[in-house]
């Protein structure tokens, strides 16, 4: 894939979970927020992070105000795509949504810890990819000349 000045990226509600729950891995998720980054979001994205958040094992680990923090952010720095296509390839059909706003959002990257999605490597143009995979990649690309 050519370097981009700005890539087009999905990171998946596992991804965002993980970025409140853990301080080490926030820092990197804050990386997101910059103008190198477009993050895409939809309608069904915003409905399985308000889904998500609202489980007992989550609700006991981190507050309302991170949750509601995140997705203003979320809202705000990102770019709402109407998805308008229907996939079904995923094994857990919940993904399904992903791979759609990765179709109509023209993703580069699809940032996931999902094992599933992960064992696709690629949708369309779209890269799928461990959080950590995209940030050596990202690194790799920062430093060529």
């Amino acid at each position: 894939m050519p370097v981009k000045s700005t890539s087009r990226i999905i990171v998946d509600i596992n991804v965002w979970i993980s970025c409140l729950l853990t301080p080490r891995f926030r820092q990197h998720c804050e990386k997101l927020f910059s103008e190198r980054y477009l993050l895409l979001f939809s309608d069904a994205f915003l409905r399985e992070y308000d889904s998500t958040v609202k489980k007992k094992e989550l609700i006991k680990r981190i507050s309302p105000l991170e949750v509601s923090i995140l997705r203003d952010k979320i809202t705000a720095f990102g770019t709402f795509i109407e998805v308008s296509s229907e996939v079904a390839l995923c094994r857990d059909k919940k993904d399904d949504y992903l791979l759609a706003l990765a179709k109509d959002g023209q993703a580069d990257y699809l940032i996931t810890r999902d094992e599933d999605l992960l064992s696709l490597q690629t949708f369309g143009s779209t890269k799928i990819m461990h959080p950590y995979d995209f940030e050596n990649e990202i690194k790799k690309i920062e430093n060529y000349p």
